[in-house]
């Protein structure tokens, strides 16, 4: 324990300090929690899933994925965007299957659905 060494600096009524508290009383974060918030914050979790859903995508559309995107995760759902409504239906096609795959590669998740749009598809990093 250790008392205030300066008195007069209006950290007074902290009192006694044991080791491993913060001067207000409480203990301080570990590693693990510190950790686990700045990868909340700045979304590094997500890119990495984002990354991992992209690589799928590729696999398993195949030369589709060159006119097609992965958007984003709703609710269980995958939301692709299509250059093309061509495109679109061949991907329709496939659906049940690609939601059997996703559910078996990706068994930490639940995806109930895919919705496929027509729009500009988004550039990829690397490419």
């Amino acid at each position: 324990m250790m008392k205030n060494a300066f008195p007069g600096n209006g950290m007074e009524n902290f009192g006694t300090v044991r080791a491993g508290e913060k001067l207000d009383g409480s203990v301080p974060a570990s590693l693990s929690d510190i950790l686990s918030g700045l990868v909340s914050q700045f979304g590094i979790g997500r890119k990495r899933e984002e990354d991992e859903l992209e690589t799928f995508w590729r696999e398993f559309a195949g030369e589709l994925a060159e006119y097609s995107s992965v958007d984003t995760v709703r609710r269980g759902r995958l939301e692709i965007t299509v250059s093309d409504a061509i495109f679109m239906q061949e991907l329709m096609f496939r659906k049940a299957e690609l939601i059997q795959k996703l559910n078996e590669h990706f068994s930490d998740q639940n995806f109930e659905d895919i919705r496929f749009r027509v729009g500009n598809i988004r550039e990829r990093y690397g490419e």
